[in-house]
């Protein structure tokens, strides 16, 4: 037997466990025993920090987005056939380091309300106290919803307070394109002073590339020579690098 936790199953019923110092059955949803210890094993910090019933939200949200087990918000995108990038889920636990759990983290799942959330939401800076960017909050909001979601989904709070919580309507700036001037200090015709210009002949062919193609960073680092056709003048992208794997992907966006 598992000192930290009980397991018992009823006839035809999921399996359910009793974790050490609490006083109450949670069900697994799982009527297979192995399945339901690996649900048991998954959870246990959350259920047995907390007492079994005042879940705190840090409990709960530390390891969120860098699970793997059955009921982890991954595996359910990739049942649900939504599975998101790597640098998806980094991002999203960097958000639940940086800006949720230093807030709001030691309050109990139960006691955050949509006033807390919302305070928190317009409240928020970035690290080093400059302004946050609006569609940045928006972001921080959406993990935050999604962690509330599940928390629901599994009985440890009534409802989502994210709900009633209206995200900023962001304003995107104009951009603005160089003018001829700029663009002529940024690539001067002498090949010498624009490798002075990005640092390297390396640089300077990336951003040439990029500035006659339109081309994204990501098409441009995975280029190749066969991808040059000198019949047509020209270059064409068939494949781009992911900048956080550092891997070639045969395949692009447009």
């Amino acid at each position: 037997m598992n000192k930290e936790y009980r397991l018992t199953q009823r006839k035809g019923r999921s399996v359910q466990v009793m974790y050490s110092g609490t006083d109450r059955w949670i069900s697994t949803g799982q009527k297979d025993v192995r399945t339901a210890e690996l649900w048991a094993e998954a959870n246990k910090k959350v259920y047995i920090l907390s007492g079994g019933d005042a879940v705190k939200l840090k409990n709960f949200a530390t390891d969120f987005w860098t699970r793997t087990d059955p009921k982890s918000i991954r595996k359910r995108h990739e049942r649900l056939k939504k599975t998101k990038t790597e640098l998806y889920y980094v991002q999203m636990n960097g958000r639940v380091k940086n800006y949720i759990n230093p807030a709001l983290g030691h309050h109990r799942l139960t006691d955050i309300t949509s006033g807390m959330v919302e305070d928190w939401f317009l409240s928020l800076k970035k690290l080093d106290g400059g302004e946050m960017a609006d569609d940045t909050k928006n972001k921080c909001l959406d993990c935050l919803s999604l962690i509330f979601d599940e928390a629901e989904r599994r009985g440890l709070c009534e409802s989502n307070p994210c709900g009633k919580v209206e995200k900023i309507s962001v304003e995107h700036k104009e951009c603005v394109p160089f003018s001829a001037e700029e663009m002529g200090i940024l690539f001067p015709e002498n090949d010498v002073e624009a490798v002075e210009v990005w640092g390297t002949l390396k640089w300077t062919c990336f951003f040439h590339i990029m500035r006659s193609t339109g081309f994204r960073p990501g098409e441009i680092a995975g280029l190749q020579r066969s991808d040059f056709y000198p019949e047509l003048a020209g270059i064409y992208t068939t494949s781009s690098v992911n900048s956080y794997e550092r891997k070639i992907v045969e395949r692009i966006k447009t």
